[in-house]
């Protein structure tokens, strides 16, 4: 198999402190090494607070610093960084762009992520959480916590279940945010950020 190098599927990160900044290095250096054909793929590091990780040694021919915009009213809640940092690659991919794969800082590849390579038959890769966490039984009914969940994405529950790997709970589907790949093109990214605005701003 081929490297992918040609910007048809862009590795997403961020950083806002000086400690993370060393996490998306050892991040960056594991994709090199053991990536496979994806092993030189883009990688975009969006940069919430440039006094704080100064990232612009980790700027390189393949690896790009871009500044994180996020407005300040909601930069104290929780995750909101990663919603605007994937809005934000959306909006910037090119056209010939498949797939947007976000790792957060803290992940490690020690094998090539090609199911985050999307074909022509799948706009996006998600994988089960790893403990059940704030997931529900499949046999539990749904609560105050879902049911806002679900009210901002127009659903009134989810029929779908999954498996989670590593305490082994049926749940209603709740999906790992560590790491994912969407196509671009479907403006999921963009969806997520406005069900989130929807939500701050009732």
């Amino acid at each position: 198999m081929t490297e992918n190098t040609t910007g048809k599927t862009i590795f997403l990160t961020w950083v806002y402190s000086a400690r993370q900044k060393g996490h998306v290095q050892l991040l960056i250096d594991n994709l090199r090494a053991f990536g496979g054909a994806l092993a030189q793929c883009p990688v975009w590091v969006f940069e919430a607070n440039p006094q704080t990780a100064n990232c612009k040694d980790l700027q390189s021919e393949r690896v790009q610093v871009l500044p994180l915009e996020t407005p300040t009213t909601v930069k104290h809640y929780l995750y909101a960084d990663k919603v605007y940092a994937c809005a934000q690659a959306e909006a910037l991919a090119p056209p010939e762009a498949r797939s947007l794969v976000w790792l957060t800082p803290e992940c490690l590849i020690i094998q090539p992520p090609t199911l985050f390579d999307l074909d022509q038959d799948f706009d996006a890769a998600v994988r089960p959480v790893h403990i059940k966490n704030v997931g529900l039984l499949a046999v539990e009914p749904v609560d105050g916590f879902w049911k806002q969940v679900y009210e901002v994405a127009g659903v009134d529950d989810i029929q779908t279940t999954v498996e989670s790997f590593v305490d082994k709970q049926q749940l209603r589907a709740y999906y790992n945010s560590a790491a994912f790949a969407v196509n671009p093109a479907t403006g999921l990214f963009s969806q997520w950020l406005e069900c989130f605005e929807t939500r701050l701003f009732l």
